[in-house]
């Protein structure tokens, strides 16, 4: 998942190189109205992404045969079963027991069978797998909320809703549990669109964000490092590390939590107001300005385009770190189940996925 961090660091660091350094000196820079020296500095900037990370600890599970679906609400009952022995309710931890979360598995499968939902493990209809999760969370005792930290005995439930509008109320429903969300596939699991053809679930179990930006001027950030007393000066070891870290993980109990710590901006925005805001608090000349924004903490616009979902699917133990809006478009563009295999009637399958998988998620 580090590769991946540092794959979508790289691509918004230069979209924001682009935005914030290129595009305003770009006509300037063309018109040959800038010195040599001036233009330098210009090339000198670089930007540091911070990125923040929250997920859920889900063991992962390997699927055989075609019950994604299956195996992902394998994976959070086997979760939140965890979370109950932790919290002293139950005395039996399968977490690691391979042996009994394949019992769990086989369960999960008859369940689904004996109520006509899948022939093989499939399953192409979101209310049923719904279903299924509640008739189970009772079966496993599932007397807890989602938070994960109460023993309150609120009965666990599952249901149906639609995909989210913006990627804060993603944030929102995984601060209370998981999310199964069917997909198009592509060849290395990620969301495609494929229009329902290569139908797969996920479970996402977290998510991360890129928080916070600083311009920084490559010449004295290499000066820097040589003078130990001004580099240790106010905490400037530990901001360095954590810029070359890039990535903070955290723990929290709600969207509030996460809010203390940032100031979200939960509809899409291009961050012009913010900017403005900081250019004009100033009266001062241009120089002076520079000096101000250079090196200050910045946020980002917080939008789909900058969230990634963590996911876990039977295919990979590994976790997988998706761009949120393309999972978006390849629910939303479910349509149609292969034909292939409606007419080898191997699987249950509706002959539309519009009103069975597209728009829907398991919550």
């Amino acid at each position: 998942m580090k590769r991946k961090i540092d794959y979508f660091d790289e691509k918004i660091k230069s979209e924001y190189y682009n935005k914030l350094i290129l595009e305003p000196n770009i006509t300037k820079i063309e018109n040959n109205e800038l010195t040599e020296e001036e233009i330098q500095k210009i090339f000198n900037k670089i930007i540091e992404i911070k990125w923040l990370k929250f997920g859920h600890d889900v063991s992962p599970i390997l699927q055989e045969g075609p019950s994604c679906g299956l195996v992902g609400l394998q994976m959070a009952i086997i979760y939140f079963r965890h979370l109950l022995y932790k919290n002293g309710i139950l005395e039996e931890d399968i977490y690691e027991n391979d042996e009994r979360q394949q019992e769990i598995f086989d369960e999960i499968m008859e369940k689904a069978k004996e109520n006509k939902y899948t022939k093989q493990g499939e399953m192409f209809e979101t209310d049923n797998l719904t279903e299924l999760a509640n008739i189970l969370a009772e079966e496993y005792r599932l007397e807890i909320t989602a938070t994960t930290t109460s023993s309150s005995g609120v009965p666990f439930t599952a249901k149906t809703i639609e995909y989210p509008s913006k990627f804060s109320d993603f944030i929102d429903l995984l601060m209370g549990g998981l999310l199964l969300v069917p997909y198009d596939a592509a060849g290395n699991h990620e969301p495609e669109i494929s229009f329902g053809k290569r139908a797969h679930w996920a479970l996402v179990i977290g998510f991360s964000f890129p928080y916070e930006y600083v311009l920084i001027d490559n010449n004295n950030n290499n000066n820097n490092d040589n003078n130990d007393d001004e580099f240790e000066e106010g905490n400037a070891k530990e901001k360095k590390e954590n810029q070359k870290m890039n990535l903070i993980e955290f723990n929290l109990g709600s969207i509030n939590d996460l809010k203390n710590i940032i100031s979200i901006k939960t509809d899409c925005c291009n961050g012009d107001e913010e900017e403005n805001e900081e250019d004009t608090s100033n009266d001062g000349s241009e120089e002076e300005k520079e000096k101000k924004i250079n090196g200050k903490k910045k946020g980002i616009p917080f939008d789909y385009k900058n969230g990634y979902v963590l996911t876990l699917q039977g295919k990979s133990k590994w976790t997988g770190l998706w761009n949120s809006n393309d999972l978006k478009e390849s629910n939303m563009n479910l349509t149609d189940a292969d034909l292939n295999k409606i007419e080898q009637n191997t699987f249950i399958i509706p002959p539309s996925l519009v009103d069975t998988l597209q728009n829907k998620i398991v919550y």
